[in-house]
């Protein structure tokens, strides 16, 4: 979290004018605080114009030498320009400067540019002075120097301008300003910044304000050591344990530094000189990445997540916000991105804060130092606000409050991490201390149970011998059951297989028995037929002789009238076909047997399926008891590798089960089944359809399961699906069951093409 982000929370309102005359209150407290001021030294009591705005004018600063450098902002002048686009002749003209109240300009955040105007009077034996703007995160300041009314010269450091194009290389922005001895010369600052712009503004000589320079580097040159050691130390610390806390530790520490190193210019001075435009992004990127480091070092040091876990979620939302904050920095938003910080930087402190309070309270030794730490960098903070605003002094302690309370907020943090240590040493020693006192008792129990042991084991030998025997008995007893139980289960399928086939044989013999039907019943009339043809052809014959005469041709004539001879030769014709027809059918029926009694054949074989369906169905047609449309739909399939044999059992057991089902009911349409052949990349598929009143889930998850039937006692075994199941688990094929409520059933059979 960047520890100077706290310092923008106060804001002054933006606008065209810091209005306002200071009323008779503040003009005292003004006045007391130059006459403390002069009684440090730095600057003689300040006189005021007698001229403008009702005596409300800035007074004249007076430069002596070896005075102590302070902030001027009590005798500088305000006026913000929120057009950016005044030139210095329209702001003389036209501004109204209010002026300042405090020692350090505080001028909010914002898109705008800011004029400090600054009379200045002389009284050093040097003719040129020198201005520090003791902010390097401005993005840009232009001095003018008017004297008797005219402009003398013009200074100006752009954010397009190299670091070592600077007068003064230095991070802070130091204009040299030539005044002669003894005279007053009026100065016009043009400062604007995109950041939250608080601007301590020195005057001195240039020794005095080196000097000041010198000893302000020094003390931070300490700092930074003092980070390095930190890092260094913490850095060894994880080699050695490789607890991940040491490593997000120096992280932290990282990013702290790199913030301040940031916002204190150091790293646009030493680290990137020649990129000035990159600065106002790296005090974004190092406030954001400050933020997320502390997140993920102060979450497992305080364990959050288990002591405080609505406080942990807020930290959670907060390190979101952060990366939302690299986002908008990306979408170059930098006005945003300031206020986003700052908004983490304040809710970030304060949920830390209320974090370390809470988890102290439950005794957790680590957080006592996080409290203690968190609550004196957060009171350096507040001191240095003060500072800004005038409520304390400035002096060396207060100017550099940031960077006591920072380095002294790392050593503690190190300290709590050391601590650690001790709390894992500590446990660690409890443990063994329990683990000796373990094993002595341990050791005595051990010496106490060694006979009993031996008393025991003289009887578990005993009950073990006892029931080893009587496992044995079991064992023995369990094998002839599962003998028994095999020879059941094989009974039970031959009796399926029996049951098949004597429905085959009930198909046969009512099949065959229709085809023979037709033989027997056209004997007769074409034997009778054949009778009345044979006397016409007599009569015929007779009237071949010489005694034929006209009187036995009419009555050939008229035999043949009565016999309706035509009729007679057609009706021949027809019980022909008749006999014709029923021996064709009596072969096919022959042929269907022999397809489908191949029950026993081991070995796979080449063979059609759409051959097989059709002996089935033909075997099938005498156990239909009601008239069911089949529905053939059958694609061109290759011969597969199968036992034709089982497959013809397989469709015979599910169409079975489809005529059973449409015997049931089929919601008032016609009974149909649909057959439907399919050829797939490596197998074929064999769809069945019924529109019987289907299975509910409950039903269709058992169905495969041996002896599972939901048919009346003694009309089924509940193996016949059982059977398929097994028939199509050894062809490596799989069965896939569709089944509506009211809507019937869909059987899929998958068989691969080859068996490997």
């Amino acid at each position: 979290m960047p520890p100077t982000r706290l310092l923008d929370l106060i804001r002054r309102p933006q606008g065209q004018l810091y209005v306002s005359p200071r009323p008779s209150g503040q003009l005292v407290r003004m006045l007391l605080v130059t006459v403390v001021m002069a009684m440090f030294g730095f600057v003689a009591p300040a006189q005021e114009a007698k001229s403008g705005q009702s005596g409300l004018q800035s007074p004249i600063i007076v430069v002596m030498a070896g005075q102590p450098l302070r902030p001027i902002g009590h005798f500088l002048s305000v006026y913000t320009d929120s057009t950016k686009r005044l030139s210095l002749g329209q702001v003389i003209a036209k501004a109204t400067f209010a002026p300042s109240n405090e020692d350090v300009l505080n001028l909010g955040i914002g898109e705008v540019v800011h004029w400090i105007k600054l009379d200045l009077t002389n009284a050093t034996r040097y003719p040129e002075l020198l201005i520090n703007l003791e902010q390097p995160v401005l993005d840009g300041a232009e001095v003018y120097v008017m004297f008797g009314g005219k402009l003398q010269q013009t200074q100006s450091i752009s954010p397009t301008n190299n670091f070592f194009d600077r007068a003064y290389q230095h991070q802070n922005l130091l204009f040299k300003v030539p005044i002669p001895v003894g005279q007053t010369s009026t100065i016009y600052l043009k400062v604007w910044a995109e950041e939250a712009l608080h601007l301590p503004v020195k005057l001195g000589t240039e020794a005095e304000i080196l000097q000041d320079l010198t000893f302000f580097d020094f003390l931070s040159g300490l700092y930074y050591g003092l980070m390095l050691v930190m890092i260094f130390y913490n850095l060894f610390i994880w080699f050695s344990l490789r607890d991940p806390l040491y490593l997000l530790y120096v992280l932290y520490v990282i990013c702290v530094a790199f913030t301040q190193i940031c916002l204190q210019g150091y790293g646009y001075r030493f680290l990137w000189p020649g990129l000035p435009q990159f600065q106002v992004y790296a005090v974004l990127i190092a406030g954001a990445s400050s933020g997320i480091s502390t997140i993920l070092f102060i979450r497992p040091i305080l364990q959050m997540r288990q002591r405080a876990p609505k406080l942990d979620m807020v930290m959670l939302g907060i390190f979101g916000l952060y990366l939302f904050v690299l986002l908008v920095i990306m979408l170059d938003k930098k006005v945003l991105a300031y206020n986003l910080i700052d908004l983490g930087a304040l809710l970030g402190a304060l949920t830390i804060l209320a974090a370390a309070i809470t988890i102290s309270v439950q005794g957790y030794r680590p957080a006592k130092f996080i409290l203690v730490s968190w609550t004196m960098f957060l009171i350096s903070v507040i001191v240095f606000v003060l500072k800004d605003f005038d409520f304390v002094p400035h002096n060396s302690w207060t100017n550099y409050s940031l960077l006591i309370g920072s380095g002294v907020e790392t050593i503690l943090l190190s300290i709590a991490l050391a601590d650690r240590i001790n709390i894992l040493k500590l446990e660690k020693e409890q443990s063994q201390a329990e683990t000796i006192s373990a094993l002595v008792e341990n050791e005595k129990l051990v010496i106490a149970q060694n006979n009993l042991v031996k008393e025991q084991n003289v009887i578990l030998e005993q009950k073990v011998e006892a029931r080893t025997l009587s496992l044995q008995q079991s064992n023995t007893q369990l094998s002839v059951a599962l003998t028994d139980l095999k020879e059941a289960q094989t009974q039970l399928v031959d009796a399926e297989k029996m049951a098949t086939l004597g429905q085959l044989t009930a198909g046969i013999a009512h099949e065959i028995n229709n085809p023979i039907n037709f033989v027997i019943s056209n004997i007769q009339p074409l034997r009778r037929d054949f009778e009345d043809i044979k006397e016409v052809l007599t009569v015929l014959e007779t009237a071949t002789t010489p005694s034929w005469d006209n009187e036995k041709a009419v009555v050939a004539k008229k035999l043949i009238k009565d016999l309706e001879l035509d009729y007679l030769l057609e009706e021949v014709q027809q019980l022909l076909n008749g006999i014709d027809e029923g021996a064709k059918r009596t072969s096919e029926i022959v042929i269907g047997l022999r397809n489908f009694s191949r029950l026993d054949e081991r070995s796979m074989k080449k063979a059609s399926i759409n051959s097989c369906l059709d002996s089935t169905l033909i075997l099938l047609n005498s156990i239909t008891k009601t008239k069911i449309e089949m529905v053939r739909e059958f694609a061109v399939l290759p011969d597969i590798d199968c036992q034709p044999g089982k497959i013809n059992q397989v469709f015979m057991n599910v169409l079975t089960n489809a005529i059973q089902a449409t015997e049931l009911g089929t919601n008032g349409q016609p009974p149909k089944i649909i057959i439907q052949t399919q050829d797939l990349d490596h197998e074929v598929m064999i769809q069945m359809t019924d529109n019987g009143p289907g299975m509910k889930d409950e039903v269709k998850q058992h169905i495969f399961e041996p002896f599972f039937s939901t048919k009346e006692v003694g009309k089924g075994t509940g193996l016949g699906l059982s059977i398929v199941h097994g028939i199509i688990k050894a062809h490596n094929g799989r069965i896939e069951v569709d089944s509506v409520v009211g809507s019937g059933s869909t059987f899929r059979i998958f068989l691969p093409k080859e068996q490997l």
